[in-house]
């Protein structure tokens, strides 16, 4: 199992679980919609895994950071639906409602 977890605001942590052993990654919580990929790629390389060998996916997050929250769970659907993982979509859990607002009108 891959495990993505963002709570630190700063470092994010990959973890391969398995039955008698967990194998973990850190990496700068930024820029992940550029980062995030790359670093499972590189994470599961140097732990000589596939990813096509991974079974299951998870994230923890915090609901408070939209943006990174949003990028996490759509990067870990797309890859669990890429792989043909057979487990459940992963749905984000915000603390509030998205605050979208209109762009500010130029002078």
């Amino acid at each position: 199992m891959l495990l993505i977890d963002i709570i630190n605001p700063e470092l994010a942590r990959l973890a391969l679980v398995s039955k008698n052993r967990i194998r973990e990654h850190h990496f700068q919580n930024q820029n992940l919609s550029e980062n995030l990929l790359l670093e499972i790629k590189k994470f599961c390389r140097k732990q000589k895994i596939k990813l096509s060998d991974l079974t299951k996916i998870e994230v923890q997050a915090d609901p408070g950071h939209f943006s990174k929250t949003r990028t996490v769970v759509a990067t870990a659907n797309a890859l669990a639906f890429g792989l043909k993982l057979s487990q459940d979509l992963i749905e984000s859990t915000y603390s509030r409602a998205p605050n979208i607002t209109r762009p500010k009108k130029r002078s």
